[in-house]
């Protein structure tokens, strides 16, 4: 999976805390926020659990703890 980090979205007007706290010629440095699109299958992944009507609170799925301890055992 690869991703275009070149294409950098413009935050005006998006009420982002980044870019407003501070005057415009500070870099915001002080907090994680992306300036980047979301990717596309992150943003499969909303659409399609938004396509139920409810949302409430739900347990976890033992697969979603399985794969995390993959994902920490592959990379630590």
């Amino acid at each position: 999976m690869s991703y275009d980090f070149d294409i950098a979205l413009d935050r005006s007007n998006t009420s982002s805390s980044k870019w407003t706290k501070f005057p415009p010629d500070v870099l915001p440095m002080w907090v994680a926020d992306m300036d980047f699109a979301a990717p596309d299958f992150l943003l499969d992944a909303i659409k399609e659990r938004l396509e139920h009507p409810i949302l409430g609170y739900t347990e976890e799925p033992h697969s979603l703890v399985e794969a995390f301890v993959d994902w920490l055992a592959f990379h630590f």
